[in-house]
């Protein structure tokens, strides 16, 4: 048989302690940096850090107007060549002149605008001449596109306008005044009408006959004119007539008694004549012969 295995001996268990916290008051001497500097040269350091900022805004600014003129130079071939989305905006004399003015910015860009002492203004002065080509078209294209949304508002507003002029909720206004706000409702839808007309007649790359602006602004007046006219509120109903209180009706006259002499409408008889001797007493005396 194998023999038994060794009894294992237990380890003591190592002696518990306990942590105690000491504090103890240190006393820092703390010192402001700087307060040994004269005035004057610690003006000199805040100029100093001003200017350094003033010149890393201008390198930045300087930076936003090269990648400016950069970006066109990528820009104006993509948009204005056929194909591009203001190609159809830009006549063919401008967009001769424009290309021209391009080539030449990106030619002058590839070498001297390289050279770290060129200025911003000589990239903004580049960037303001493409611009001039550019935002008429960029204009052009944007009312072309949002045109069509403002016509259709337009013509809805003359229609709430015109529901709300034969509403019968508006009988109590003067017929008079409602065939006004008809008739300006009728003229604007004819404005509007002949505008679009125009300007469907000239070419994309032509000054616009009808703004997005204009139809704003024609619709805002018809607003003005019709609106207070067909919010004139109802007259006041007259007041109820006032009800007159019933008056009390009369007390009925008593009944005469049973053992009363009867009324009658005949008139006291005269009373006789009475003689003078008879109402004094005393006889008269005789007449002496």
């Amino acid at each position: 048989a194998a023999p038994a295995p060794a009894p294992v001996e237990a380890k003591p268990e190592p002696p518990k302690t306990r942590l105690v916290k000491k504090k103890r008051n240190v006393t820092l001497k703390a010192r402001v940096l700087g307060q040994e500097l004269p005035q004057e040269i610690l003006q000199a350091f805040v100029e100093r850090h001003l200017q350094m900022l003033a010149e890393e805004r201008l390198r930045i600014e300087t930076m936003d107007a090269k990648n400016t003129l950069e970006q066109y130079t990528y820009q104006i071939p993509r948009d204005c060549t056929p194909g591009g989305k203001l190609h159809a905006y830009l006549s063919d004399q401008d967009r001769a002149a424009l290309f021209t003015k391009m080539e030449t910015a990106r030619q002058w860009l590839e070498c001297d605008g390289q050279e770290p002492e060129v200025t911003k203004s000589a990239f903004l002065d580049r960037v303001a001449t493409l611009t001039a080509y550019l935002q008429p078209a960029q204009a052009r294209l944007r009312e072309f596109e949002d045109r069509p949304q403002a016509a259709a508002t337009f013509l809805d507003a003359t229609a709430r306008l015109k529901a709300m002029a034969a509403a019968p909720e508006r009988a109590h206004i003067e017929k008079a005044k409602l065939d006004d706000v008809v008739k300006h409702i009728d003229e604007a839808m004819a404005w509007l009408d002949a505008k679009m007309t125009a300007q469907n007649a000239l070419p994309q790359f032509a000054p616009p006959a009808l703004t997005c602006a204009d139809i704003g602004k024609k619709s805002e007046e018809l607003r003005k004119y019709c609106e207070p006219i067909l919010n004139t509120p109802k007259p006041a109903p007259p007041p109820p007539p006032k009800k007159e209180e019933p008056k009390p009706a009369a007390a009925p006259a008593p009944a005469p008694a049973a053992d009363a002499p009867a009324a009658t409408n005949t008139a006291p008889a005269p009373a006789e004549a009475v003689p003078a001797e008879a109402a004094t007493g005393v006889a008269p005396k005789a007449e002496e012969p």
